[in-house]
């Protein structure tokens, strides 16, 4: 059975989220949010960076009138600018390029046989002879990095990456996340100083929780069919309500076509070719 990261991550969410995604592949229409907007865009020129693609002068899409947007860009500037110069890693491995890895069973093809799992990296380098996985966020600045850093050290998707590292290049030792952090602060602050955005954080994964990462995998894989609700995340401070309210509780149709339309969740693994060692 082949299964991505996302998927994994959105039964995390629910699994009633997953099953209205992945399965009967309808979402919410929605129009994309300003911070949406910003982070899509701030990950796509990081991305372009981490291939030495020079920013230049970073010109800002529609929501360019934006102080937090000018600010962001100024914050990206001077990550080039640090970086082009001298980077933490020796080497850029590869840049949002599908891995994927096996995860065996031992179980008969009538109870779902061996796993297979997908998922795109933000980019792979080597550092101090170890292979790390440099994983790009963008954090307001009332958010803790201290935090927010350890919710990423122990998460399942970080476990993922590391997985299909370890799958792909058997050589190397494993170090974990690189975690680069851009701050999202005042406009004054970055004008003022905007390196002070940059954080760089070094979040060690060992062979214990990759191993608890994939019989947790394998739980979930089993467990796909259970029609149950994590109510918990039905509605949630800062996120508000999940785009399946409507349809898990007000009786809403996701055949209704004036709220939800198709999805294609899997759409960034078309064209790619997957490496693998398995």
């Amino acid at each position: 059975m082949k299964v991505t990261g996302s998927e994994l991550l959105a039964f995390d969410r629910c699994p009633e989220f997953r099953r209205n995604l992945w399965e009967k592949r309808r979402q919410k229409q929605h129009s994309e949010s300003e911070a949406q907007a910003l982070g899509k865009w701030a990950h796509e020129i990081l991305a372009n960076m981490m291939k030495g693609i020079s920013p230049g002068q970073l010109e800002l899409p529609w929501f360019s009138q934006l102080a937090k947007a000018r600010a962001l860009r100024l914050a990206l500037l001077a990550w080039w600018d640090r970086y082009s110069v001298s980077t933490p890693w020796s080497e850029v491995i590869l840049v949002e390029e599908p891995l994927t890895a096996q995860i065996r069973t031992g179980r008969p093809p009538e109870w779902a046989g061996d796993v297979i799992l997908q998922g795109i990296p933000d980019a792979m380098v080597l550092w101090q002879g170890a292979l790390w996985h440099c994983q790009h966020k963008t954090l307001d600045q009332s958010q803790s990095v201290e935090n927010f850093a350890c919710s990423v050290a122990q998460s399942l998707h970080e476990s993922i990456y590391a997985i299909l590292a370890k799958n792909r290049w058997p050589e190397l030792r494993y170090g974990g996340t690189m975690l680069n952090i851009v701050r999202k602060m005042s406009e004054g602050a970055m004008l003022e100083n905007a390196s002070r955005a940059l954080w760089l954080e070094f979040l060690p994964i060992g062979d214990r929780q990759i191993e608890r990462a994939k019989d947790d995998i394998l739980w979930m894989v089993d467990h796909f069919d259970e029609p149950w609700r994590r109510r918990s995340g039905c509605v949630e401070v800062g996120r508000g309500k999940c785009p399946y309210y409507e349809a898990c509780w007000e009786g809403i149709s996701l055949s209704d076509d004036s709220i939800y339309e198709d999805a294609i969740p899997d759409e960034r693994y078309v064209g790619y070719v997957v490496r693998s060692n398995a």
